[in-house]
Order: structure tokens, then C-alpha cells, then sequence
């Protein structure tokens, strides 16, 4: 079965979904957390890689075990 998500760009509602956050907590970590993903603009749309949120997680969980 084929992933649909498959090189598509997250939008911040999915990057919501992903981090169980909300939009507020997502714009708070892009202004504080120097390790969040880096935003894509595609004119005024914010767009993410989706493997650097799984970088992210993975960096913030080693973090966290150490």
C-alpha cells in the first residue's frame, strides 16, 4: 500500500496532528526552540518537511534520556 503522504509538505494543522499540540504551542516553539523545523514558505503558506519533525521527536527524546 502506497503512503499518501509520501512527499507532501505538512501544513501547521498537521504538524498539530503529529506533535498533539495546538497552532499556538506550534508558532510559540518555531519563536523559541532553536531545534524546531525549519518552516518552508511558499508565499504566505508555512509548509514542513515531515522527516524533520521525525528528526525533532527522536533529537528531543534522546535529549530527554540523557
Amino acid at each position: 500500500m502506497k503512503n499518501n503522504n509520501a512527499g507532501r509538505l505538512w501544513t501547521i494543522a498537521d504538524a498539530c496532528v503529529y506533535l498533539q499540540c495546538s497552532r499556538s504551542h506550534i508558532y510559540t516553539l518555531m519563536k523559541i526552540d532553536p531545534m524546531f523545523p525549519t518552516p518552508r514558505r511558499l508565499g504566505t503558506a508555512i509548509r514542513f518537511l515531515p522527516t524533520d519533525f521525525e528528526r525533532y521527536v527522536i533529537g528531543h527524546d534522546i535529549e530527554v534520556a540523557k
